[in-house]
């Protein structure tokens, strides 16, 4: 990569390759920011914070956005990146700590609320249902799920 400006001599392809090693780099740095942002959230589910701090999300929003202005960015386009950089970190914040995955959960009445409930939660987690219901149909109902 060529420091500083290019140079008419640069070709097509030597800068793709310089955009390439920036990719690269991008991606390194998303992927520590997601890091720091999971212990953050270990941190948060610790102290029983909530995972949405809508004011420290404007903080950071406000904050780049100033950065990028200062470098000739669209603060409109930063806020795009930055707000789906938000979003997958409170995504990774949200995934449960090791020791409560793959629990073994157990739905007593398996009703309307009951069943949609263990179904959701076979569904969507790695936890095991089992229930519990004091009606036959309801039972033989459940176990064709």
């Amino acid at each position: 990569m060529t420091k500083g400006r290019y140079m008419k001599t640069d070709t097509i392809e030597q800068l793709r390759k310089d955009i390439d090693v920036l990719d690269e780099k991008i991606i390194h740095l998303i992927a520590q920011r997601l890091s720091i942002g999971e212990k953050s959230g270990t941190l948060k589910q610790k102290n029983n914070v909530l995972i949405d701090d809508l004011q420290r999300e404007q903080e950071v929003l406000m904050h780049i956005s100033t950065a990028a202005r200062k470098r000739g960015i669209s603060p409109s386009f930063i806020n795009t990146v930055f707000t789906q950089i938000i979003s997958a970190t409170k995504d990774k914040q949200r995934i449960p700590p090791k020791k409560l995955r793959g629990l073994r959960i157990t739905i007593i009445g398996l009703g309307l609320i009951g069943g949609s409930l263990g179904l959701l939660i076979r569904q969507k987690t790695d936890h095991r249902v089992t229930g519990f219901s004091k009606s036959a149909a309801t039972r033989t109902t459940a176990a064709k799920i």
